[in-house]
């Protein structure tokens, strides 16, 4: 499980590098008049490296579930030919402008209108969400296809590795599953073969359960994949956890002395008992001479 952990995590820093491929210089002047805005990051990582970081990112590193868009960035994506947004029940203010933003000319990408958007975690999904954003900008911009062509060959080249990446580390994984605050994982579980034990199975800690988190850290996990915003709740409920066992480890030291009590206290009757039999007899038997 450990080993299945450190792979995700390391792949992913990998994906989400920041590195821009020197070929993409040679489109700069063309692609720059071309805009294009984006909200997340793996997006806006997927745009800059289409387009030689040309690209407004909104959400920056902010993260996703927290960020709230200014009035000034909400006025800016007026100024785009393109908003490229994952879901629309993710990025939903940008759902909810589509029809002015289309009556001013700009059009909006989404890239996941169904199910579970976290896509971005695929490397397999991410490439056919760059050969999407390609089309859509070529459809914008016909005269950008063959540089824009050339990136995307690029980008393909650096996910495929990273794909691959994805297939031996797994291969070597003791586990099969693993234990996630909510199902992220669910993309990236169904392309490459394992399975995702998720405590809920919406965005939230929505219909939570404590006694479910427990027992399947007892089962068969050791480790838990969150993000970072249910840290707290995590805490809170191992917390609570180690304060039931203290008490139930109390409870039972406490039953043991009632029981080590008794047993005294049988033990002293007995004796007591004993001795008056004793008592008794040597009286009778003085009385008998």
């Amino acid at each position: 499980m450990k080993k299945l952990t450190i792979a995700f995590l390391s792949l992913l820093l990998i994906a989400c590098s920041n590195g821009v491929n020197n070929e993409q210089a040679k489109v700069a002047d063309e692609s720059s008049s071309i805009k294009v805005a984006t909200v997340i990051y793996p997006n806006e990582y997927i745009l800059n490296q289409l387009l030689d970081n040309t690209v407004l990112g909104l959400a920056g590193d902010k993260h996703l579930h927290e960020y709230s868009p200014s009035a000034k960035e909400i006025s800016s994506l007026y100024d785009q030919d393109l908003v490229v947004i994952q879901s629309r029940n993710l990025e939903n203010f940008v759902w909810d402008l589509k029809d002015q933003l289309n009556e001013k000319g700009v059009e909006v990408l989404e890239l996941e209108p169904n199910g579970n958007y976290h896509t971005w975690l695929d490397p397999i999904r991410t490439i056919e969400n760059a050969e999407i954003i390609t089309n859509k900008i070529i459809q914008i911009k016909p005269y950008l296809e063959l540089d824009i062509a050339s990136n995307l060959k690029t980008l393909k080249d650096r996910l495929g590795k990273i794909n691959s990446d994805y297939i031996s580390s797994l291969e070597k994984c003791e586990s099969s599953s693993v234990l996630v605050s909510h199902n992220f994982l669910e993309p990236l579980a169904n392309s490459y073969g394992f399975d995702v034990d998720s405590l809920v199975n919406d965005d939230h800690f929505v219909g939570f359960s404590a006694q479910k988190f427990v027992e399947s850290m007892k089962s068969k996990h050791e480790f838990i994949l969150s993000e970072p915003q249910y840290k707290e709740d995590i805490q809170e409920v191992l917390g609570d956890h180690d304060d039931h066992e203290e008490h139930d480890d109390h409870k039972e030291h406490d039953e043991h002395d009632d029981h080590e009590g008794h047993d005294d206290l049988k033990e002293h009757d007995d004796h007591k008992e004993h001795d008056d039999h004793k008592e008794h007899d040597d009286h009778k038997e003085h009385d008998d001479h």
